[in-house]
């Protein structure tokens, strides 16, 4: 719809949209803000993807963040994933390499495969309490420290790709068993 207009800086959905394609506003790199309806009800994949100039995300009502929903976003440096949501889709943050804080919704169960890819400034992570899947999340974010875990997390290394880099760890929740391979790996570890 919008690919590449690099120029646009602002847009405005009317009310009855139901939907957004894929590569929507991809490459739209001076975009800083979009109204969106209450009516939309589902995004394609790569839909923000490249937008440098995004500071928050713009997501209403939707259950699942498509994959690649805001790969490249730059200008991204602190996200609340919508209340609704339950998933964050495959690399929906990826490269985000501004992005220093994010907080998630209880509801949020599925953290796709390297949906926080490559965000380097992460220091502090804290995995939804309802999480089911968490497989290399945050692969590449190389200087993620301080986890908090709930009971569904098995093991560190499901979480992030070098478990050694990890520094302090919180459990959170009632913990009737800690998994035999849990802290595999966390070599650095100075606090749990």
């Amino acid at each position: 719809a919008f690919y590449n207009c690099t120029s646009l800086s602002r847009i405005v959905i009317p009310e009855g949209v139901e939907s957004i394609g894929n590569r929507a506003f991809c490459g739209c790199t001076s975009l800083k803000e979009i109204v969106l309806p209450t009516t939309i009800s589902s995004y394609g994949q790569n839909v923000f993807e490249g937008c440098q100039s995004l500071e928050c995300i713009p997501f209403l009502s939707v259950k699942r963040m498509p994959d690649g929903a805001f790969k490249n976003c730059t200008g991204l440096r602190s996200v609340s994933i919508p209340g609704d949501m339950t998933s964050v889709g495959i690399r929906a943050f990826e490269g985000c390499v501004n992005l220093s804080s994010v907080s998630f919704p209880d509801g949020v169960k599925h953290l796709e495969r390297e949906s926080f890819k490559d965000c380097v400034k992460l220091t502090s992570v804290s995995i939804p309490k309802k999480v089911e899947e968490c497989r290399h999340a945050f692969d590449g974010c190389v200087n993620l420290r301080k986890l908090t875990v709930w009971p569904k997390v098995k093991a560190i290394r499901d979480v992030v790709p070098s478990p050694e880099d990890v520094e302090e760890i919180k459990l959170e929740g009632e913990w009737k068993e800690i998994p035999s391979c849990m802290f595999a790996g966390c070599s650095n570890i100075v606090a749990i």
